[in-house]
């Protein structure tokens, strides 16, 4: 088998239908940058390594900063923007962004970033347990390749 035609951690079904369950939510628009994302599912795996554009999960607390992997903490985004922010600490426009996109339950903490943060760590047991789970208008579940719509 050649390397290029496996699938890879970060190119799994089941990472893809999350990335998917991210871009449905955010309504296709990258979360830093705002720009147009093509369907995760919809792309082919060697496309969706190149286009600049692709969507992908970024952790808005970077994983090797203490960040959890868990729906509170991941954001679709753009390759572009997503390779750019690196492994750097959220600005505090971010972390209010990030409030404000998961809804009420950190809205009230959005203009005190430690606080977001301690909310997000506090959140990282059921966002981890649950999967990615959304709320809005497109409520999903990425389990597998698949987006489950919640009601």
């Amino acid at each position: 088998m050649i390397a290029s035609d496996s699938i890879t951690h970060r190119d799994s079904p089941w990472r893809r239908g999350r990335c998917h369950a991210l871009w449905l939510h955010q309504r296709g628009c990258c979360f830093h940058c705002g720009c147009a994302m093509p369907d995760p599912l919809a792309q082919r795996p060697r496309h969706r390594l190149r286009a600049g554009t692709s969507a992908t999960i970024d952790h808005v607390l970077p994983r090797s900063l203490g960040g959890m992997e868990a729906w509170l903490n991941e954001v679709a985004a753009c390759r572009t923007c997503n390779s750019a922010k690196a492994d750097r600490l959220p600005l505090a426009v971010e972390l209010w962004r990030l409030a404000w996109l998961k809804g009420d339950r950190l809205a009230a903490h959005a203009l005190e970033p430690e606080a977001v943060l301690a909310s997000l760590r506090q959140q990282e047991v059921a966002g981890a347990e649950v999967g990615a789970i959304l709320q809005g208008d497109h409520d999903a579940l990425a389990i597998g390749a698949v987006a489950v719509r919640i009601e």
